[in-house]
């Protein structure tokens, strides 16, 4: 219901799904990338224990909101922008190392389940892990 009556969507038809809800909601939050990857990810494993393919359909549709919006997540030294708000403006400093950790493991399920990768979330790691090699953070999954 939540993401049905909340989420902004992508040209594509890909869902952004605020991070946070509350009783007479008065304005909609933003969307955390680390937000969309982690729920992307528990949807699919809810999914593959619950046989419900409503929850892999929406894990898709969120997919799709990240994978069309991949660049616009990159800052320019190579860090990624923490949100995106519903109306499309990126911004915030990401975390450290806790988003990079975020696609390591929804690129590894993506690669055990469907023993394909998703090119987008590579390019986001790639980027992510060059700003953290190049600013000596070396507490992220390997």
């Amino acid at each position: 219901d939540f993401a049905e009556n909340y989420h902004s969507e992508t040209d594509l038809g890909g869902w952004f799904i605020p991070d946070y809800w509350h009783e007479g909601m008065s304005s909609v939050s933003h969307t955390s990338l680390n937000h969309q990857l982690a729920e992307i990810l528990f949807l699919y494993r809810a999914s593959d224990v619950l046989a419900e393919g409503s929850l892999s359909a929406l894990a898709d549709r969120m997919l799709l909101a990240v994978d069309e919006t991949g660049e616009d997540w990159v800052l320019p030294d190579g860090n990624l922008h923490y949100q995106v708000s519903q109306d499309g403006e990126y911004g915030n400093t990401d975390y450290p190392y806790l988003t990079y950790d975020d696609l390591f493991k929804l690129q590894k399920y993506l690669s055990d389940r469907f023993s394909r990768t998703d090119p987008v979330l590579d390019l986001l790691m790639q980027h992510k892990r060059a700003w953290m090699d190049a600013n000596g953070i070396t507490a992220y999954m390997k």
